[in-house]
């Protein structure tokens, strides 16, 4: 473990429990100054998925819904996460489930902004969801298709 990385999160977790102390005690300024410091190393800090995604649990044990904090860290998230095939499955199936809801709602607005701005490409290439019976018969079809990764339960096109 990277004790720099190690100890940003320990510090994060600390912040996220004293940001919870001013919103109880109604601390609006503390609270504020300590929602600006969280803010500004989330945005400064690169983490590795696991520490990222103990961050992302412990903000939602100790801070409101409501606050921008944990839109700031599904933004991240949806913004810089990049899936490998390492243990990380089991990390994202541990995330709280309002999280995820707001991931799919980020998704999908960075898929409606990226409609505006697509390139011609094979990213403008349509999905195609129909069963082929032969790979000639795929072949001809001519729009990506589906790989079905087991292990993910997911499908990738391309």
């Amino acid at each position: 473990m990277d004790p720099k990385h190690e100890s940003f999160v320990y510090l994060s977790e600390i912040k996220f429990r004293a940001y919870s102390f001013g919103d109880r005690f109604l601390a609006a300024r503390f609270r504020k100054a300590i929602n600006a410091a969280i803010v500004d190393d989330i945005k400064s800090c690169v983490l590795n998925a696991y520490k990222f995604m103990r961050l992302i649990r412990n903000a939602y044990d100790n801070v409101p819904a409501s606050c921008p904090i944990i839109q700031l860290l599904v933004d991240q998230f949806c913004d810089n996460w990049e899936e490998r095939d390492d243990d990380e499955d089991s990390l994202v199936n541990a995330l709280p489930d309002k999280f995820l809801s707001r991931a799919f709602r980020r998704f999908m607005q960075l898929k409606q902004a990226s409609r505006k701005t697509k390139s011609a490409g094979i990213s403008n290439m349509k999905r195609c969801y129909y069963e082929h019976i032969t790979d000639a018969e795929k072949a001809k079809c001519g729009n990506l298709h589906m790989a079905y990764h087991g292990g993910k339960d997911f499908g990738n096109f391309g």
